[in-house]
């Protein structure tokens, strides 16, 4: 156990010191320089800390006095209020909120690499585990510490192995929890219920925590949790997602229109069939989530948390809105996934951050310009994500 300790804060320490650098003004400076002569421009530090700076501002509306939901929008479920506030208690200004926020979201990656260090030593072994989680999480840069996806991705993980170990119950509000927090943990609900695996007992568990959560939600926003849930459901085709990336490169060759606007906190596209498609994504997701689940039967409901990785996998690519930390959800997932599908998946994984993080950082003016090399990095870096999808539910693991 105490050694078990020792490596989870020497390898969360060494996670913290790679994101410092990745957040630093050299990093940007290296990027905004290299990507000037290809693109005009690159995001900066400004564009890494958006999210928490509105972070920041929902937690300052509390300590105001204001009510969230209720008196002003938060764009995130109620369980995800706290990790805005925590940070907060301690930290007025933005630099200083920054700092806290890294740290807290620190401990939720130290929880995370307790976790797949212990899943790990069952199927891939400790070291091989812990080092492709952490070049996965290196990979993405500043990212980890720069939005809050680490801490939803803790409990959908969490989740995904009290249900394999037969613990449905504590499986099941946890995954509550996260679906109150991000949503995408929910999914982990629908292996574990399938599993047989005290699925009955987990379900109730997973649904009185999301009715206690919807009720608690509704007593402190009222109708503005209404509003919240409208504000996503009116969401356009985000420009990084899988059906943009594609929809870019039809609208090229067929002579289209092609523009973008930013609205609800992302850049969205604007051409011909982006609307349709933004209609019907969600149809397209659940019918990916069902694929998966399909095949999770047909395997004999085995290896249940590499089938929880795959639903999460399939409601980020398929989604109407493919961020770049959504690649974060299922590092834990293929970093300790066993067998042959394990030895592809990683790589795939790998690469996956790293296009990732080039799209993002580095020609992210280029996919706002639809430059060929910045639309194919894009293109790349979905295609990797689908390739990955197909890999964990077709390939079996050992």
């Amino acid at each position: 156990m105490r050694q078990r300790l020792l490596l989870v804060l020497a390898v969360t320490a060494l996670h913290g010191a790679i994101a410092v650098v990745a957040t630093s003004s050299v990093f940007f400076r290296i990027n905004v320089a290299t990507a000037q002569r290809v693109f005009g421009g690159s995001n900066g530090e400004k564009n890494l800390y958006e999210d928490v700076h509105a972070y920041h501002d929902y937690a300052s509306g509390l300590m105001r006095g204001s009510v969230p939901y209720r008196d002003y929008p938060v764009e995130y479920p109620i369980a995800a209020f706290p990790l805005f506030l925590v940070p907060r208690l301690f930290a007025a200004g933005l630099d200083a909120f920054r700092w806290a926020f890294a740290l807290e979201m620190l401990a939720f990656d130290a929880l995370l690499v307790w976790l797949v260090a212990n899943r790990a030593e069952r199927t891939v072994g400790v070291a091989r585990g812990l080092t492709w989680y952490s070049l996965g999480l290196a990979a993405l840069g500043g990212l980890p510490i720069a939005r809050f996806d680490v801490a939803p991705t803790a409990l959908a993980f969490a989740s995904a192995l009290a249900w394999e170990a037969g613990r449905s119950g504590v499986g099941g509000v946890l995954a509550g929890v996260g679906g109150l927090m991000k949503l995408f943990p929910a999914v982990v609900a629908g292996p574990g219920f399938l599993s047989g695996r005290g699925s009955l007992r987990g379900m109730i568990a997973f649904g009185l925590t999301c009715l206690f959560g919807a009720i608690g939600w509704w007593a402190l926003g009222g109708a503005g949790v209404a509003a919240s849930m409208r504000y996503h459901a009116g969401r356009g085709l985000e420009i990084e997602s899988l059906y943009a990336g594609l929809l870019i490169v039809f609208a090229k060759f067929a002579g289209m229109p092609i523009s973008h606007d930013f609205n609800h906190s992302s850049v969205e596209l604007i051409t011909p069939g982006a609307a349709p498609i933004a209609t019907v994504a969600l149809a397209i997701q659940l019918g990916a989530i069902g694929l998966v689940l399909w095949r999770f039967r047909r395997c004999g409901r085995h290896d249940l948390p590499r089938f929880a990785g795959a639903c999460i996998l399939a409601f980020a690519v398929f989604g109407k809105v493919l961020s770049p930390q959504y690649v974060l959800w299922v590092l834990p997932f293929v970093a300790t996934l066993g067998g042959r599908s394990g030895r592809w998946a990683r790589p795939i994984v790998l690469a996956a951050c790293v296009a990732t993080s080039l799209v993002y950082f580095w020609a992210g003016v280029g996919v706002l310009m639809f430059h060929p090399l910045a639309v194919g990095l894009l293109n790349v870096r979905n295609a990797l994500l689908v390739g990955l999808l197909g890999l964990m539910i077709w390939e079996r693991s050992s």
